[in-house]
């Protein structure tokens, strides 16, 4: 049976004002309350003015203050710069408020056949945002040209389009969501992935992106039973994540695998089809260690890279290996396969520690385990926790570095393979 991994349970229903209007699918009330009806959702959902958003205007004023009105604005559609085109586009939109305001009857909707509702199935809000091409801009405006390609020749539309195009799949949701949040804010794909089987705990909130006490528990009211206080119905931290990022940016499709990346679906997630398209870029974080070597496997033979950041105490370890230029590159850190894979069955026979670091080490390569991440490594001195002690700032610190690395390497710049930043002695180290 085919999966629809985009529509996921928290997903938000996006409507086209004017097709909403005009079909009655949002009806506005004399006192403004919405009557919202969609084949999807189980009869008319009723939505005070109180659960109301609207989100355009605000928007607009936002992009009228940061673009930039100099005669270097950039070239776009038409010979016009982008912010003779803002202009045009926001005085269009302010004349039909007037004109709607002028309209008021009962029946009539208080807004303009213009932009998207966009529906929160999970808290039943209601947000009315600017078309993708405003809303999107709004979102990487503050990035102004700060990412060029290597020879600067590259327009910032041109920048736009191929890091948007860009897709890449997430394979992991705790520290991973960390570099979702880089990825995001640097390159604003249109598509992404997200891969995980879990789901949130409390001890994930020190690194887990948009994590809080909203998705510890599911509602009691979806409990068997609602008076039953040992029942807990928990939250999937691949459909939180997407559902987070889809509040801040409603237009880009999220395939999510709440099972994870498994060996009958690792194909999938990687090559795409049935409507899925096929990875740019993998970000392996994920907890299993098979699944860490499968992934690089499948990765290295379909040419796709793979990003991985390692939080080792105060040490953000940085790995990029790009199997879309080099199909014959080692699976680990400048070791052969056939030893990475001994060292991996040895662990998976045997189960002790020292064979754990060995093989991580074949992996990653050296210079993880200092200071207090090495004492936990020998187990000297208190040990609060059994899982790997992950500080938060290191977390987003990772996730920046991914980011960053990500956009830069679609723009055509080459990266190392490996380096370290060491957060504690703020020192660069190479691989």
């Amino acid at each position: 049976m085919r999966v629809e991994r985009a529509a996921h349970p928290f997903r938000p229903l996006l409507l086209d004002a004017g097709d909403a209007h005009r079909s009655r699918a949002i009806e506005y009330d004399a006192e403004g309350t919405v009557c919202l009806r969609h084949p999807s959702l189980e009869g008319a959902v009723q939505i005070s003015s109180l659960q109301q958003f609207p989100c355009i205007l605000p928007t607009f004023l936002a992009l009228d203050k940061a673009l930039s009105t100099a005669s270097n604005s950039p070239r776009v559609e038409g010979g016009q710069t982008l912010r003779e085109t803002f202009d045009a586009e926001y005085s269009s939109y302010l004349a039909a408020i007037e004109r709607r305001s002028a309209e008021a009857a009962p029946g009539v909707p208080w807004e303009p056949d213009y932009g998207t509702y966009v529906f929160d199935r999970r808290t039943h809000d209601l947000y009315l945002v600017a078309p993708e091409r405003w809303h999107r801009l709004a979102l990487v405006t503050s990035n102004a040209k700060l990412l060029t390609d290597p020879e600067g020749k590259l327009s910032a539309e041109q920048i736009r389009r191929r890091l948007e195009s860009a897709v890449v799949g997430f394979i992991g949701a705790s520290l991973g969501s960390n570099v979702i949040e880089g990825v995001v804010r640097e390159m604003r794909p249109r598509v992404a992935k997200l891969a995980d089987p879990d789901y949130l705990e409390a001890t994930n909130l020190n690194r887990l992106q948009h994590g809080s006490i909203r998705y510890l528990s599911r509602p009691r009211g979806q409990r068997r039973d609602p008076r039953d206080s040992f029942e807990t119905q928990f939250v999937s931290k691949a459909v939180f994540v997407a559902y987070e990022n889809q509040l801040v940016d409603p237009y880009t499709d999220w395939f999510v695998y709440e099972e994870g990346v498994l060996r009958d679906n690792i194909d999938q997630f990687l090559l795409g089809g049935g409507g899925e398209p096929r990875l740019d870029y993998v970000v392996e974080e994920a907890d299993d260690i098979r699944i860490k070597l499968e992934v690089r496997r499948k990765a290295r033979e379909y040419g796709i890279p793979v990003f991985m950041a390692t939080d080792a105490g105060h040490r953000s370890l940085v790995q990029f290996q790009d199997f879309a230029a080099n199909r014959s590159a080692p699976l680990g850190y400048r070791v052969p396969d056939e030893v990475l894979s001994q060292r991996l069955e040895r662990l998976m026979s045997t189960g002790h520690r020292s064979d754990l670091f060995s093989f991580v080490e074949s992996l990653i390569g050296p210079g993880f385990a200092v200071d207090e991440y090495a004492d936990w490594i020998e187990q000297k001195g208190e040990q609060p926790t059994n899982s790997i002690p992950q500080s938060g700032s290191v977390a987003q610190l990772s996730g920046a570095l991914g980011g960053k690395l990500l956009a830069m390497h679609r723009l055509g710049h080459r990266l190392s393979e490996r380096f370290i930043f060491d957060a504690r002695r703020l020192e660069l180290i190479p691989g």
